[in-house]
């Protein structure tokens, strides 16, 4: 047997894996625990089929990362497949989906795109660097701690403008949300004068 492509469809505790010969022809597929055991043997299969030229992994980065760093160990060339990619290849087809159907289209990618990034955004194969790595996750939690932000304003500043007018008379205009809100914050403090009613007295 001549030299093989791999595709792999990823999930949170299994994975299926597809392998395509030097034709595109659909060779075999199976499915694996996400886990190390799961990764030599999806590795071990791989192999008693043919030589293994390139693996695609469709979100390399994600729920597919410890496979990817376990094939990167073993000196192979891994492809991260962005997920819009097998997108397009199944518009237009009646083919339904599937993970056998996902992963074949993720191996039929791998050998067709010749521009697919390396595994972990390397220029090579390589594994991943730790450093990195760290700065991208910073970088992606600040994001969406800023997009929550906005969000919450929007939120905030709407419930404001729905409140009785008596009310919303009484808050400073065109300024910022912040002073609005702090605003409403206080006059939720101002509280009501205590009053008796006329129960009977001696």
């Amino acid at each position: 047997m001549g030299s093989i492509i791999v595709g792999v469809d990823p999930h949170r505790k299994v994975f299926t894996a597809s392998v395509l010969d030097e034709s595109g022809r659909d060779l075999d597929h199976q499915h694996f625990a996400n886990t190390g055991k799961g990764h030599a043997d999806a590795l071990g299969w791989a192999q008693s089929i043919g030589s293994i030229h390139k693996i695609g992994i469709e979100g390399a980065s994600g729920l597919g990362r410890p496979l990817a760093e376990f094939l990167v160990d073993h000196g192979l060339d891994v492809r991260d497949v962005p997920p819009h990619k097998t997108a397009q290849r199944q518009r237009g087809r009646y083919e339904g989906k599937s993970d056998p159907l996902d992963a074949h289209r993720v191996a039929a990618e791998t050998q067709t795109n010749d521009r697919l990034a390396h595994a972990f955004k390397h220029s090579a194969t390589a594994a991943p660097d730790p450093v990195r790595d760290q700065i991208a996750l910073w970088h992606n939690v600040r994001t969406s701690l800023r997009k929550i932000r906005v969000q919450l304003i929007g939120e905030l500043d709407a419930l404001i403008q729905e409140l009785p007018e008596h009310i919303r008379t009484r808050l400073p205009e065109r300024t910022t949300a912040r002073a609005r809100f702090t605003a409403v914050a206080a006059l939720g403090r101002v509280r009501a004068p205590i009053r008796f009613g006329a129960c009977g007295s001696s």
